[in-house]
C-alpha cells in the first residue's frame, strides 16, 4: 500500500537480498602493471589475496584475449609473472589462467593500450613536419574539443582545429595529425603527447621524438710524421654526434679525393671508438703521387630516418707534404778515389719520374759513368752506381742522387787506393768526448807519422803501435758540437800521413751520442697511465722505484703510490694511483741522472721538465645508471652512476618526459640523485638519464633508467652489476638490495624472495626460455655463458611477505673480446743465410669462441681467423726479395709460415721484424717477433708453456745441443 492510516502498524521490511555468489574461479587482487603497451614485452605480476590459485603450476598459461594463444608463466609466492605478447586488440578485458588442457583456473582484469607514434621519429634541431597518431582520447577533449594541440617537451603546436568524429559524435580513434615539431635548443629525446585545453598528459600514454644534432668534424690528426708524397699514411678523424645508424665499420662508407694515386690503390678505415656523442676513425691513405691534400668524406651507409646520407656526411682535409729527397742507405760508404767501386744507394722521396728514367749519380761532383736501377716504387729507389775517378783525391765528399729536378745527398769517403782506416774499439762516444778510440790504419807509407781530425777538430794520438798488418792508433776523441740536436751524429775521423805524400788519407765513421731526451709525455686513452717517450733506446728496464726519476714533490702529481715500468727501452710508463692531480697541460720535472743510451756511451742525461698531453683518442667512460624501477609515493628513488669513470668526473642529469623531475635532477651534479615518489604521477613512469665526462674530456653515452610510482607501495629494489666491459671469458656478478617501502601496507615483512632471469636479447623472456635463472639476492653468470657481441636482458623480481612485488631490469651488452695472438718462440736469433725460419701463430685464439682455460690447455680450436704477415727492416721500410725485381716480400696467409732470410735483401741490416695480423670479422690483433741476424749458423732454441696454475707457470725449452741457461 502507498498509504497507511495507522501509526501503530509497522511498515513491511524490505526483502533480504540474496548473497552475492563467490566467483567460480579466483579473481586477482592485484595486477602490476594494470595495463601494457600493445607492442608487448612487459613483465606483468598477478597476485591473488588468498594465494596462488589451486591447480596453477609451471605448465599453466595466461590467455589475455579470449581466443588467443596462451603465454608461459613463472610461479611466484602468491601469484605469477607473465610477459605480455604483442597484440592488435586494444581495450579492457578479463584475462584467464588456464591449465595445460585449457581448463579455467583463475581470472584477472587487464587492459592493452597503444602508445602514440611519431613519424619520422627523429627531426633536426630546427624542427620539422611529423605525423602524430594517438590511440586514446586526449586529456581535456570533453571540455575543450576545439583546442587540442601536440606537445613536444614543454612546447606545443598551434591548435589542431575541429577534429574528426564518427556518426555518433565520438572522436575518431586512432587520430592522426600532421604537425610541425618546434625547434629545440638541445639534442636528445623529447616527450610527445596530445592534449586539449591545457589539460596536460592526464594519464594518457606518451611517446618521444629525438632531436638530432648533425654529425660534425671535431678534429683531424695526421699520425706519426703526417702524410708525405709517395708514402702511405694514416690520420685520426674525430666526428661529433655520429649518426645512430652507425654501429661498426660496416655501417660506414669512405670517399677520398685530392692527390693522384697509383692504379688500384684504395683507402680504408677502422673505427677506434664509437658512442652516441663521438666517433674516432683511423683512415689509411695510399701513397699520394702529388702534394695535394686528401679530402676524406665519411658517411653512414644508411641515414637516420628523416635525413639524407648527404646531410650526415663529414669531410676532413688531410695535408700532404713533399719532403726533400734523402739517401737512406749507402753501401759501401767509402771507395777508392781512382774509381771502379760499385756502390749501392737507396734514396727516398725522389719524384715519380725516377721510376721511368735512370737517376743521375755524382761522387764529389763527378758523374758516375754507370748507373743501373735495382728497383723503384712507392717506398724507395735503389741504384747501383760505379764510383768515377776523382781528381781531387782522397777525403770526405758527397754522393748525390738526382732525378726530375730533385736530389738527395749523403756524405761519402774517397780513399787512397790500398789505404784504409777502421775503428775497432771506442767507436761510439758522448758529445763531451774525452774517451779513447782505436783506429787501425793499413796501406800508409812505411814509417808514417799521423794526424787525426774528427770532423773539424784535431784529435790527440795518445799511443801508436806499428806492425806489418797495420798501425794501431789510440786517439782521445774531442768534443763535438752538432748544428742541430739528434739522438746520434755520424762524424768522420780522417787519418792523414805526415810522411811523404801528405794527400794520403783515409777515414772511418764514428758515432757521437746525445743523452736521451724526453720527446713526449702522453696520457693513455683511459687517463690511468702516462707514457714518457725518449728519442732513443735507453738503459732503462724493469720496474724501478719512481723515486729514481722524480722528486717526491713532483711524484705526488701521479698520486700516493704510482708505479713506474719501462714498457720498452724508449718508453717509461707511470701508472697513476689514488690522489693523482696530473691533467693534460701539467708540467712535471723528471730526473735523468741515471738514464743513458742503451750502450751507455752517451753519458747520463740532465733534469728536464715535460708537459703531459692529452691522448689523440680518448676512451669514453662506460656507465650504468642503477636504482629502483618502482617506488611508492612516500619513497625516494636513489639513482647512482656506476662504471669506469675515474677521478674528477663530472655528471649531467636530465628527465625528458617529466618537467618536474627534470627540474629536480638537473640541479644535482654528483654521481647520484634522489627522485621523490611524490614527483612521479601514478601510472606515468619517468625516464632519468645521466652522462659522465672524464677529466680528459671524454663524454660517455647516456645511461637511462625508468622509474614508476605505484599506488600499492612495492619493496624498493636496486640492482648492482659488475662494471663494464662484459666479456664472454669472465663471469658477471649482480646483486639486488631490497627494503620495505616507507608506506608499506600492513602485513608486509622483510621475508623477501628474489628470482633472477637472464634472457638473450633486449626483451624479457619466460624462465624456461632463459639463458640463466637464479634465486637469492645475488646472481653469478659463469664465464662462457654469454656470447660476445650480443645483448642480454637481466631482471630481478622481488616479492615481500604480503605478496607485493617489485622488479628491476637492465640490458647489458657483452663485448667482443680482442683476438689473442700468440707467436711461438717470440724474438730469436737467426743466420742471415739460413733457408728457413719457422714462425707459428697457430695457437692464436678467439676468446669469444673458447675460453682462456681451453687456450692454456691447447684445446682451443678457434675457427675463422685469417692471418697476414709483414716483414720490416731494421733500417726502415719493408723487406724485399734479394733477386729478380726486388719486390716487397709477401707471405702465405697461414698461421704457420717459413721465412727464408737467404732470399731477402738484408745487406747492412741487423734485424727484421715479422708482424702477424690476425683478423676475424672487424676484429684485428697483431704481434711482432724480432729476428736478429747473425753472420754464422745459429742453433734453433724454442721455449713453450708447459703448465699454468694460479701460483706457478712452467716452461720447457728445446735445443739440439742442450746446455740450457734461463
Amino acid at each position: 500500500s502507498s498509504f497507511s492510516s495507522s501509526s501503530s502498524s509497522s511498515s513491511p521490511l524490505p526483502p533480504t537480498p540474496a548473497p552475492t555468489p563467490p566467483p567460480l574461479f579466483p579473481h586477482a587482487s592485484t595486477v602490476d602493471p594494470s595495463f601494457a603497451d600493445a607492442s608487448g614485452g612487459q613483465v606483468v605480476v598477478i597476485n591473488w589475496a588468498s594465494g596462488l590459485p589451486s591447480g596453477v603450476d609451471a605448465n599453466s598459461q595466461v590467455v589475455f584475449w579470449p581466443g588467443t594463444s596462451g603465454v608461459s608463466i613463472d610461479i611466484l609466492r602468491s601469484g605469477l609473472s607473465v610477459i605480455c605478447p604483442s597484440t592488435e586488440i586494444l581495450g579492457a578485458f578479463e584475462g584467464t589462467v588456464r591449465d595445460a588442457a585449457g581448463g579455467l583456473l583463475a581470472t584477472f582484469d587487464f587492459e592493452f593500450k597503444r602508445s602514440p607514434t611519431v613519424s619520422p621519429g627523429m627531426v633536426a634541431m630546427s624542427g620539422g613536419d611529423v605525423s602524430v597518431t594517438v590511440y586514446e582520447v586526449p586529456a581535456g577533449y570533453e571540455s575543450s574539443p576545439g583546442d587540442c594541440r601536440v606537445v613536444f617537451g614543454t612546447l606545443q603546436t598551434a591548435s589542431l582545429g575541429v577534429l574528426s568524429v564518427d556518426a555518433l559524435g565520438n572522436l575518431t580513434i586512432p587520430l592522426q595529425a600532421t604537425v610541425t615539431a618546434p625547434a629545440q635548443s638541445s639534442a636528445g629525446p623529447y616527450i610527445v603527447y596530445m592534449s586539449c585545453g591545457g589539460a596536460g598528459q592526464g594519464g594518457r600514454l606518451s611517446t618521444s621524438v629525438t632531436y638530432v644534432q648533425m654529425p660534425s668534424l671535431s678534429a683531424t690528426t695526421p699520425e706519426r710524421e703526417g702524410c708525405k708524397v709517395f708514402s702511405e699514411c694514416t690520420a685520426l678523424v674525430t666526428i661529433a654526434n655520429p649518426p645512430s645508424t652507425v654501429k661498426d665499420v660496416q655501417s660506414l662508407s669512405l670517399a677520398v679525393s685530392g692527390p693522384t694515386l697509383l692504379d688500384g690503390a684504395a683507402p680504408y678505415l677502422y673505427v677506434l671508438t664509437l658512442s652516441s656523442v663521438e666517433m674516432v676513425v683511423r683512415i689509411h691513405l695510399p701513397a699520394a703521387q702529388t702534394a695535394d691534400p686528401f679530402s676524406c668524406s665519411v658517411a653512414p651507409k644508411t641515414a637516420v630516418s628523416g635525413f639524407t646520407v648527404a646531410q650526415m656526411t663529414v669531410t676532413a682535409s688531410v695535408p700532404v707534404t713533399a719532403p726533400s729527397p734523402t739517401v737512406q742507405r749507402v753501401s759501401p760508404s767509402s771507395a777508392s778515389a781512382l774509381g771502379g767501386t760499385l756502390v749501392t744507394l737507396v734514396a727516398g722521396w725522389l719524384p715519380v719520374v725516377a721510376r721511368r728514367n735512370t737517376p743521375d749519380v755524382t761522387f764529389a761532383g763527378v758523374p758516375s759513368g754507370s748507373v743501373t736501377v735495382s728497383y723503384s716504387d712507392t717506398f724507395a729507389t735503389e741504384v747501383v752506381a760505379e764510383v768515377p775517378a776523382v781528381a781531387s783525391g782522397a777525403g770526405v765528399s758527397e754522393v748525390v742522387v738526382s732525378s726530375g729536378g730533385s736530389s738527395a745527398t749523403s756524405s761519402f769517403q774517397l780513399i787512397t787506393p790500398g789505404v784504409t782506416v777502421s775503428c775497432t774499439a771506442g767507436c761510439v762516444t758522448s758529445l763531451a768526448g774525452g774517451s779513447e778510440a782505436t783506429l787501425v790504419v793499413v796501406g800508409f807509407p812505411s814509417g808514417s807519422m799521423y794526424s787525426v781530425k774528427v770532423g773539424d777538430n784535431a784529435a790527440q794520438i795518445s799511443t801508436m803501435q806499428f806492425s806489418a798488418a797495420g798501425d794501431s792508433l789510440t786517439v782521445v776523441l774531442p768534443g763535438y758540437a752538432p748544428a742541430s740536436s739528434a739522438a746520434e751524429h755520424k762524424v768522420w775521423a780522417t787519418v792523414t800521413s805526415l810522411v811523404g805524400d801528405a794527400s794520403v788519407s783515409a777515414a772511418a765513421q764514428l758515432t757521437y751520442r746525445e743523452p736521451p731526451k724526453v720527446v713526449s709525455a702522453v696520457f693513455d686513452s683511459t687517463g690511468m697511465l702516462v707514457s714518457i717517450s725518449f728519442d732513443q733506446d735507453t738503459n732503462g728496464g724493469g720496474a724501478p722505484s719512481c723515486l729514481s726519476y722524480f722528486l717526491p714533490t713532483d711524484l705526488a702529481a701521479f698520486g700516493a703510490s704510482p708505479k713506474c715500468v719501462w714498457a720498452s727501452a724508449r718508453a717509461l710508463t707511470v701508472t697513476l694511483s689514488h690522489g693523482a692531480t696530473v691533467v693534460p697541460g701539467s708540467q712535471v720535472a723528471i730526473i735523468l741522472d741515471t738514464v743513458s743510451s742503451l750502450d751507455g756511451a752517451s753519458g747520463v742525461g740532465t733534469g728536464t721538465t715535460f708537459t703531459v698531453l692529452a691522448p689523440d683518442v680518448k676512451q669514453a667512460p662506460t656507465i650504468l645508471l642503477t636504482g629502483p624501477n618502482g617506488i611508492g609515493a612516500c619513497d625516494s628513488a636513489r639513482l647512482t652512476v656506476e662504471g669506469t669513470v675515474g677521478r674528477d668526473a663530472t655528471y649531467a642529469w636530465s628527465c625528458f618526459d617529466n618537467s618536474a623531475v627534470d627540474a629536480i635532477v638537473r640541479t644535482q651534479t654528483g654521481s647520484s640523485v634522489s627522485v621523490p615518489g611524490s614527483a612521479i604521477p601514478i601510472g606515468a613512469p619517468v625516464t632519468v638519464s645521466a652522462t659522465a665526462t672524464t677529466f680528459l674530456g671524454a663524454l660517455s653515452a647516456p645511461s637511462t633508467i625508468r622509474v614508476a610510482a605505484k599506488s600499492v607501495p612495492p619493496p624498493v629494489v636496486a640492482m648492482t652489476l659488475d662494471p663494464e666491459p662484459y666479456k664472454r671469458s669472465t663471469g658477471i656478478s649482480a646483486f639486488a638490495s631490497a627494503q620495505l617501502s616507507a608506506c608499506a601496507p600492513p602485513g608486509a615483512t622483510l621475508q623477501i624472495s628474489f628470482s633472477w632471469v637472464v634472457s638473450a636479447g633486449e626483451l624479457p623472456l619466460p624462465a624456461p626460455q632463459a639463458v640463466a635463472v637464479a634465486s637469492g639476492s645475488s646472481l653469478y653468470i659463469p664465464p662462457g655463458t654469454l656470447q660476445g657481441g650480443q645483448k642480454y636482458h637481466i631482471r630481478c623480481l622481488v616479492v615481500d611477505g604480503a605478496g607485493t612485488t617489485s622488479s628491476v631490469e637492465r640490458v647489458i651488452r657483452v663485448s667482443s673480446a680482442p683476438l689473442v695472438v700468440s707467436l711461438l718462440g717470440g724474438d730469436r736469433l737467426a743466420f742471415r743465410g739460413s733457408t728457413g725460419v719457422t714462425l707459428d701463430a697457430s695457437l692464436s685464439y678467439d676468446p669469444d669462441q673458447c675460453g682462456e682455460a681451453a687456450a692454456k690447455e691447447g684445446s682451443c680450436q678457434s675457427t675463422g681467423i685469417v692471418y697476414a704477415w709483414e716483414c720490416a727492416l731494421s733500417s726502415g721500410g719493408l723487406c724485399r726479395s734479394g733477386t729478380g725485381d726486388r719486390a716487397v716480400a709477401s707471405f702465405a696467409t697461414l698461421g704457420v709460415i717459413s721465412v727464408d732470410p737467404s732470399r731477402l735483401s738484408l745487406e747492412g741490416e741487423s734485424f727484421v721484424e715479422m708482424k702477424v695480423s690476425a683478423r676475424k670479422g672487424e676484429r684485428v690483433s697483431t704481434a711482432v717477433a724480432r729476428i736478429s741476424l747473425a753472420d754464422q749458423l745459429v742453433e734453433e732454441v724454442l721455449v713453450s708453456l708447459q703448465s699454468y696454475s694460479a701460483t706457478r707457470v712452467s716452461f720447457v725449452g728445446s735445443a739440439a745441443s742442450g746446455g740450457y741457461a734461463w
